[in-house]
């Protein structure tokens, strides 16, 4: 049997390849001609950071199988990394085959609230693997503001929070809703 530490190393991996499909040397000629905000001066860095937070991410996830291995849960969990690792990859080739950068923004922002989110229920599960998503958290907004106008994506994201942040209300209410209901039942 294959050590859940491995299999989740190797599908890491392989998605974080999924960042080179289909991009051609027209693609990155487009972006290579792109104009970049002054502040940007640490862009040769930028593959050593994502790789740093998808090591993060990875052992994040580690954690939460080892705590979750057991129940339904922990796969539905997986599947949440999953779609998070799979939303942060597609944000480069969405980018560049677009040539759309408010595109490749709401991708970014659409993975920041996802990360939020999985964030938020990690943590009731593991606060080190909760506190291993915080890279994304942190570094995920900068690759939007360097993409488009800075102030508009800002209240973007701000909204995109609020939503979230009334989504999570909601779920809660129900969730306290049908624990009530279930208790009464049983």
């Amino acid at each position: 049997m294959i050590k859940s530490s491995i299999a989740i190393a190797v599908i890491t991996f392989l998605v974080s390849l999924g960042a080179t499909w289909r991009i051609s040397s027209s693609d990155i000629k487009w972006y290579k001609q792109l104009q970049r905000p002054t502040w940007l001066t640490f862009e040769a860095l930028i593959p050593l950071i994502w790789t740093v937070i998808l090591v993060c991410g990875g052992i994040s996830a580690y954690l939460i199988w080892q705590a979750e291995q057991d129940d339904v849960k922990g796969w539905l969990m997986m599947a949440a990394y999953l779609v998070l690792e799979s939303v942060i990859i597609v944000y480069v080739p969405i980018t560049l085959r677009s040539r759309n950068l408010e595109l490749g923004a709401w991708v970014g922002m659409t993975g920041f609230g996802l990360g939020l989110l999985l964030t938020l229920v990690v943590w009731q599960i593991s606060g080190w693997g909760a506190l291993l998503l915080i890279p994304y958290l942190l570094w995920s907004p900068v690759g939007s503001l360097r993409l488009g106008r800075s102030r508009v994506l800002i209240l973007k994201l701000l909204l995109s929070l609020l939503l979230i942040n009334q989504f999570i209300r909601d779920v809660k209410r129900s969730y306290v809703i049908f624990s009530e209901i279930q208790s009464n039942i049983f």
